[in-house]
């Protein structure tokens, strides 16, 4: 069924190539999480995750392609809690507890939540990547990604990280992706794993071990990696600018929902600022 989704999706809407990949991704989740395609089990799996947002939208895409207009208006009615729920999480990671979390996951897990940290990029990319994408000049290892908009970045690794990386690709060919699986099908043919079956299988786990180790009361999602290094790179450098070129966002705005360091208080910064009109 997700390929026909995939196929409709990119038929009958104009959305980007990027949020098609996004909404179908989360379908794909939906579907592999409940095999009884019903509105109740809809809704449980809007509110189960922390990206409602992008979930309400892929189901009401979803449910148009079921044609159940009615499950629409279902899902519509309850736009203030998906607002609300939207918000709950910072999406905040300390760097300490991202290290403590890694010392849980699986050699394979680990690497890629490294990546995703010294590189800043969105998942999709991590899942993607080819052995060959890994190249090495004057100022060390860096991959070359594709990112929205078609965009090709080159983010550098931190030697650690590589060396880690060296592990798991030591049997790999040039071609072959650095974290998707090769599985056997049911007619006893191997194939590669799809992106959404290796994303999902990553999340799963990410998911599973972050609500046991970290004192948070749910999971997190790869996301978290990147719009906790936007916070820790604006903190330490105090420029918006290089956030927005390091995370590849087209609109500024974009970035300044990243960093929402909060409200400013007024009388921290009267006490900060004490002696002011005397200075010379």
């Amino acid at each position: 069924m997700i390929e026909a989704f995939e196929k409709w999706i990119g038929e009958n809407t104009k959305l980007s190539e990027a949020s098609r990949r996004q909404y179908v991704s989360q379908i794909n989740m939906f579907l592999a999480t409940y095999s009884d395609i019903s509105l109740d089990n809809v809704k449980k799996f809007l509110f189960s995750g922390d990206r409602v947002y992008a979930r309400r939208f892929a189901v009401k895409y979803f449910c148009e392609f079921m044609k159940e207009p009615d499950w629409i208006k279902e899902i519509d009615s309850l736009k203030r809690n998906f607002r609300l729920r939207d918000r709950k999480y910072v999406r905040y990671l300390a760097f300490d507890s991202f290290k403590s979390l890694m010392e849980s996951v699986s050699a394979e897990m680990k690497v890629a939540l490294m990546i995703m940290y010294d590189t800043g990029v969105r998942v999709s990319p991590v899942v993607n990547l080819k052995l060959k994408q890994i190249k090495f000049d004057a100022d060390g290892h860096y991959i070359n990604v594709g990112e929205k908009g078609g965009k090709i970045v080159k983010r550098y690794l931190e030697g650690y990280t590589f060396e880690k990386l060296e592990t798991i690709i030591v049997s790999k060919q040039p071609n072959d992706y650095v974290f998707r699986h090769r599985i056997l099908t049911t007619g006893g043919k191997e194939r590669w794993e799809t992106s959404w079956e290796c994303y999902y299988r990553l999340w799963k786990e990410l998911k599973t071990k972050s609500k046991k180790v970290l004192d948070l009361g749910h999971g997190i999602s790869p996301h978290w990696i990147r719009t906790s290094r936007a916070k820790d790179l604006y903190r330490q450098y105090k420029d918006l600018v290089k956030v927005k070129s390091f995370l590849n966002h087209q609109q500024i705005t974009t970035t300044l929902r990243y960093i929402d360091e909060g409200e400013f208080n007024s009388a921290e910064i009267i006490h900060t600022e004490k002696g002011k009109w005397q200075q010379q």
